[in-house]
């Protein structure tokens, strides 16, 4: 039984890094522009796609900073429940040594 509720927090943990994510408010990652064919784009039209690869970045680097203080929050969660659980684990299996 304690193998099997070990086996529980990873599981527990991934599925909360995920949400605090959405949670955060960072939503999905910023879709990437099309890429240009150098081999034949005009220069005013690589001008126009220099510009959309800014405007990308600049919203991929939001994305990715929210995304990782998301995380972070997340995991310092994590690890304060899996510390408060495994007290617990010890104090049960602590109890049942002295009902023998």
């Amino acid at each position: 039984m304690k193998y099997i509720l070990a086996s529980l927090v990873p599981v527990v943990a991934l599925a909360f890094v995920a949400t605090s994510a959405l949670a955060a408010g960072c939503g999905d990652p910023p879709a990437a522009p099309q890429m240009p064919d150098g081999a034949t784009i005009t220069s005013a039209d690589m001008g126009k796609a220099s510009e959309a690869m800014d405007a990308y970045s600049q919203s991929f680097d939001k994305w990715r900073t929210c995304t990782i203080t998301a995380v972070n929050s997340a995991g310092e969660e994590y690890n304060t429940a899996a510390k408060e659980w495994q007290t617990q684990v010890t104090a049960y299996q602590n109890r049942a040594k002295t009902k023998k």
